[in-house]
C-alpha cells in the first residue's frame, strides 16, 4: 500500500524591520566590527568585493535600552580615491602599502557624524564622516563627568 504525503504550508509572513535612527550629529562610536561580505553583483558595476563595517553609537540608547547600531558598507579597494580608502586615512590608518588588514580597526573609539537620508519612502542613518577621538578630548569629556 502506497501513501501519499500531504504537504501543507503555513503562511511565511515576514515584515520590514524598523530601525530606530540615532539622532543627526556628531556622536562618539565604536567599531564593533569589519565583515568580508564576498563578491556582490550589481547591475551597474558587475562583481565586486564588499566589506561592512559596523559602529555602536556610545551616546545615544534606543527606546528600549539597546545600543544603536550604524551600518557602512564599501568596495573592498583602499585607493586614494575610494571611499573606504578615505575613512581609514580619517582614522589614521596608513593605507600606503600593497595589503592591509581592516579588521584591526574593530574596537577602536571615534567620533562620527550622523545624517539621514531618505530613500523613497524610508529614511536611514548614515556615516557622513569619521575621526579619531583626539586625547584631549577624552581628557576634557572625563573632566567634565567628575564635575
Amino acid at each position: 500500500m502506497t501513501q501519499t504525503a500531504t504537504k501543507v504550508q503555513a503562511p511565511v509572513v515576514i515584515e520590514a524591520k524598523v530601525y530606530e535612527l540615532p539622532e543627526v550629529g556628531l556622536h562618539v562610536a565604536t567599531i564593533l566590527s569589519v565583515e568580508d561580505l564576498g563578491m556582490i553583483k550589481s547591475e551597474l558595476y558587475g562583481e565586486q568585493r564588499k566589506v561592512r563595517i559596523t559602529y555602536r553609537i556610545e551616546d545615544e540608547n534606543g527606546a528600549d535600552g539597546s545600543p544603536m547600531l550604524v551600518f557602512e558598507t564599501f568596495t573592498a579597494s583602499f585607493g586614494k580615491k575610494t571611499r573606504l580608502g578615505m575613512r581609514l586615512r580619517s582614522l589614521g590608518v596608513n593605507t600606503d602599502q600593497p595589503s592591509l588588514d581592516i579588521s584591526e580597526i574593530a574596537g577602536m573609539r571615534i567620533n562620527v557624524n550622523i545624517v539621514h537620508n531618505k530613500n523613497g519612502d524610508r529614511t536611514y542613518a548614515n556615516v557622513d564622516s569619521a575621526s579619531r577621538i583626539r586625547k584631549s578630548s577624552v581628557a576634557a569629556a572625563k573632566m567634565a563627568e567628575e564635575i
